[in-house]
């Protein structure tokens, strides 16, 4: 650098600078502030028809979700359902008791149920009732073949939407 040169000489000139500085980024904000002045309305616009549009999809996601199956939808005929867990002590004496209570003021049928885990994203459910119970006719129905009656044989139903 020579005595008489100056700071400002042994920089490159504007326009071979990597970025434009402030003076571009002045420019950027004035110009993005009359894109705002000058188009408001549509921006506004496009805002509020967006929180229409995510509300709508929130509150039909939310019904959906939380809107309860028909009745007849899980239990057939059936006004109650007793659920006990696999693992329960006395299990069968549990069942025995609850079935010969419940007998007295109507008809029971028991159906043991177990979700099974596949791997795959549609879930397995296994049932074991009998297609002769007095709930089978509006929860059951066969549509090909017979029912299971032997040991080893199971029935395949297609998930229903």
């Amino acid at each position: 650098m020579s005595p008489h040169a100056s700071a400002t000489d042994t920089m490159p000139p504007l326009a071979l600078r990597p970025n434009g500085g402030a003076p571009a980024r002045r420019a950027m904000r004035r110009w993005a502030w009359r894109l705002f002045r000058r188009e408001w309305r549509q921006q506004l616009l496009i805002f509020a028809l967006i929180t229409v549009a995510v509300a709508a999809t929130v509150v039909g996601a939310g019904i959906a979700t939380n809107t309860s199956a028909p009745p007849n939808a899980t239990l057939g005929g059936a006004s109650y359902a007793v659920t006990l867990p696999g693992s329960a002590p006395n299990l069968s004496a549990t069942i025995t008791t609850i079935t010969s209570e419940a007998a007295r003021s109507g008809p029971v049928q028991v159906v043991e149920h177990q979700s099974l885990a596949t791997g795959s994203v549609n879930p397995v459910e296994l049932r074991a009732e009998s297609p002769t119970g007095p709930f089978a006719r509006t929860s059951l129905a066969l549509l090909d073949g017979h029912y299971p009656d032997r040991p080893g044989e199971v029935a395949l139903t297609r998930s229903t939407p």
